[in-house]
């Protein structure tokens, strides 16, 4: 089975967390990448879900 890809723009507001944690549970999706304008909460989020971190 093919996942869809699913990116996130920014972790600005804090439910984002909680949407990419359900993400990760889903056998037929998967967090791919992430752009934040903040270049150390991106790469944070990115590296804490697995994704790729896209400056």
């Amino acid at each position: 089975m093919s996942k869809i890809g699913i990116g996130v723009l920014s972790y600005a507001h804090g439910h984002v967390n909680a949407y990419s944690a359900e993400i990760k549970g889903f056998e037929d999706a998967e967090l791919i990448s992430v752009w934040d304008d903040n270049l150390e909460r991106g790469k944070a989020n990115a590296d804490n879900f697995g994704a790729a971190f896209k400056p």
